[in-house]
């Protein structure tokens, strides 16, 4: 997955394991342990996500998410906390935060909320970026498109007659069939 993501918090275990778990993931990470400290990161490299920690050191978390949305708007942000603050919460959502997760939070489960958040950022890439996620997800195998958790109908949806076409043969068996079959859901 050709995404990037800052993730700002002032704990070093928390970078420490975020960072390993989003970079296996495939995340190109950016580490910052204060609001100061990433706000050049969000202005310079203008990552895809951030991961951001309400309860920072001197600037907030709040007014962290408010200065990267003036020079990085593109950046889908979820904003993260070992408090259950509500106000807070309700505060950056109106500042146009992503998500609000509640630490302790599974590392998968924020995973697949960064993978449901990039679904949302495939039709706003600029076009050679577009191009070289399309080119990037073609390399891969059908499998290995699953085991990343890609949406993968979404994602067939969004392409040219020509790009599916090309996926197509890159991807299905010999027999083939007409683009990515629907997964059936588990019931609930």
């Amino acid at each position: 997955m050709p995404y990037s993501v800052l993730i700002v918090d002032d704990e070093a275990l928390t970078l420490r394991t975020l960072g390993r778990a989003l970079g296996d993931e495939g995340f190109e990470v950016f580490l910052a342990m204060s609001g100061e400290e990433a706000l050049p990161i969000f202005a310079d490299e203008k990552p895809d996500f951030a991961l951001l920690d309400v309860v920072l050191p001197a600037m907030n978390g709040i007014e962290v998410l408010r200065q990267a949305k003036v020079s990085s708007p593109a950046t889908i942000i979820l904003m993260m906390s070992a408090y259950h603050l509500v106000d807070r919460a309700v505060e950056a959502m109106k500042l146009g935060a992503y998500d609000y997760l509640i630490k302790p939070f599974h590392v998968a489960d924020m995973v697949n909320t960064l993978r449901r958040a990039a679904e949302m950022l495939l039709p706003q890439l600029p076009t050679p970026r577009r191009i070289a996620l399309v080119d990037a997800a073609m390399s891969l195998d059908l499998a290995d498109f699953r085991k990343q958790g890609v949406a993968i109908n979404t994602f067939y949806a969004r392409l040219t007659p020509n790009q599916q076409k090309t996926f197509d043969q890159r991807t299905l068996p010999p027999t083939g069939g007409a683009g990515p079959q629907p997964q059936p859901q588990p019931q609930r």
